[in-house]
């Protein structure tokens, strides 16, 4: 099984060889790889984790990133959830 930074990795490669926006790539990859190092890092409740992925650095809001074809934002809804389960600390 693949750890989260292996799999924000390989939707990064993805995401570089299939958009031509490269500038929404690298935000949104860049984003995500924040929230998953923060995560890391620091102990969060899973509700905190949540306002911290979901709102306060939510790399799906950033311009242009509705743009992405949806199942690539799928995937990143998907490791944002997988961040969340996996570090987020019961209440």
């Amino acid at each position: 099984m693949k750890t989260i930074i292996q799999q924000i990795n390989d939707l990064a490669d993805h995401l570089d060889i299939k958009d031509q926006n490269r500038d929404v790539v690298n935000n949104v990859i860049s984003k995500l790889q924040e929230s998953h190092d923060d995560a890391c890092k620091n102990e969060y409740t899973k509700p905190e984790l949540v306002e911290l992925i979901f709102s306060r650095n939510d790399c799906l809001a950033t311009e242009g990133a509705d743009e992405l074809p949806a199942r690539m934002r799928e995937d990143i809804l998907n490791l944002q959830h997988e961040i969340v389960d996996t570090y987020g600390l019961q209440d």
